[in-house]
């Protein structure tokens, strides 16, 4: 997962040596994004993910292969 390899990138990143609080912030940052993990939601009512994404370019896709056809035999009325 992308999210895991944010923090472990992270975790590598050198650390600076005179900016404690940034350290500290970068590590507790890291370590949040490597144990919680992320979920999109619209407003609650459904989950953005991969899934939802697919579907979204299948039915685009069909709804354009049915305008096609019937610009199609429009065209052949005419």
């Amino acid at each position: 997962m992308m999210a895991e390899d944010t923090g472990r990138l992270l975790n590598k990143i050198e650390k600076w040596d005179n900016n404690d609080q940034l350290n500290f912030l970068v590590r507790e940052f890291s370590l949040q994004i490597l144990h919680e993990r992320i979920v999109l939601s619209a407003k609650g009512f459904f989950t953005i993910n991969l899934d939802l994404l697919g579907s979204l370019a299948a039915a685009t896709l069909s709804y354009l292969v049915i305008l096609i056809q019937f610009q199609s035999t429009e065209n052949i009325h005419v």
